[in-house]
């Protein structure tokens, strides 16, 4: 009586641990109509000390600092800044180095002074964002029945990664860029280079190449019934 005992009460402290693995791996119930899956904004830094004397750049060290930012494959979406300890040379030397990032299409964000580095050293920090998504894919819990009418475990996960993939700066989650001030000529410029555009396109099966009566337009019913023929089926 005794050994059955046990024996159930081992079975029954198993089944509890086991239940417990399984909660953990399926994500918690959702009561509400909006996913679970929020994305996260990861931010990594890299960075790259160059010498520089009197805020000049060798050409050996502008070398090594395209090397290095063709390495990182900078973006974008990257942010840049300086470090440096000497005082005395801070606009030569991001002068200097937003030359060179200019080539990728970057300048630095900001010049900060530090402790720990020689005279003439810059330390050049590329900080890259990313967004981090969970996994999709929850089988763990059955989808029927479903007594509480809960939202699936695997709802809005895929929309939200794909979503994720298309912004062009995962910083900008975080906080987003501050509007400039309203520029007309800006706004105007797309359609001044489309209007400047020769005026060609497809119409139907046509290519219209801009000379000639435009196949877009409607004749007129003097062109229609021109001929003395049927148009259409109308007439005789």
């Amino acid at each position: 009586m005794t050994i059955k005992l046990h024996k159930k009460s081992l079975s029954l402290t198993a089944l509890i641990c086991l239940a417990g693995c399984m909660a953990d791996k399926a994500p918690p119930m959702n009561a509400s109509l909006d996913t679970i899956y929020k994305a996260s904004v990861k931010f990594e830094d890299t960075s790259h000390v160059v010498e520089m004397h009197n805020g000049v750049l060798s050409s050996q060290e502008d070398s090594a600092l395209s090397a290095f930012l063709n390495m990182t494959g900078v973006t974008y979406a990257d942010r840049i800044s300086l470090e440096t300890g000497d005082a005395g040379n801070v606009n030569k030397s991001r002068t200097a180095i937003d030359a060179v990032l200019s080539r990728v299409g970057l300048s630095a964000s900001n010049v900060s002074l530090a402790n720990g580095l020689k005279p003439g050293e810059v330390r050049v920090v590329v900080t890259h964002s990313s967004i981090v998504m969970p996994e999709c894919g929850h089988f763990d819990r059955a989808a029927s029945p479903n007594w509480q009418n809960q939202t699936s475990a695997n709802f809005g996960c895929a929309s939200r990664s794909n979503l994720a993939a298309m912004v062009a700066n995962p910083a900008d989650l975080v906080s987003g860029t501050p509007l400039g001030s309203p520029n007309a000529a800006l706004v105007a410029k797309p359609v001044e280079s489309w209007n400047a555009l020769s005026q060609s396109g497809v119409v139907g099966s046509r290519i219209w190449t801009g000379t000639g009566p435009d196949p877009s337009t409607k004749p007129s019913t003097a062109t229609l019934t021109s001929g003395g023929g049927k148009t259409g089926g109308a007439g005789g």
